[in-house]
């Protein structure tokens, strides 16, 4: 091991320590697979990844079919719709 290999891979096992989710690269199948309950860390960091958080996004539409701007959060929707009857329709990223 290297101490690149140590500098590649402490964010991952802080982000393990901190209770988030990792994921790990299969060969096999050519995708992440969530790394189970009692991991073993073979400190190929490479082979390791916090996993993404979805992205959420919210778009009001005034009329049908007649949408907004993109916000990044309910209350900045909200805000830009003022008192127009509107509605905000939330789009969530596939991880």
């Amino acid at each position: 091991m290297t101490p690149e290999n140590v500098k590649a891979l402490l964010p991952v096992l802080t982000a393990f320590a901190e209770g988030k989710r990792i994921e790990v690269w299969s060969e096999l199948d050519k995708k992440w697979e969530p790394l189970t309950d009692n991991p073993y860390f073979n400190l190929e960091a490479a082979r390791y990844r916090i996993k993404p958080e979805p992205r959420y996004i919210f778009i009001n539409e005034y009329e049908p079919g007649h949408f907004g701007q993109v916000h990044s959060t309910s209350e900045e929707a909200k805000r830009a719709a003022g008192t127009a009857p509107v509605r905000t329709v939330v789009f969530v990223e596939v991880i």
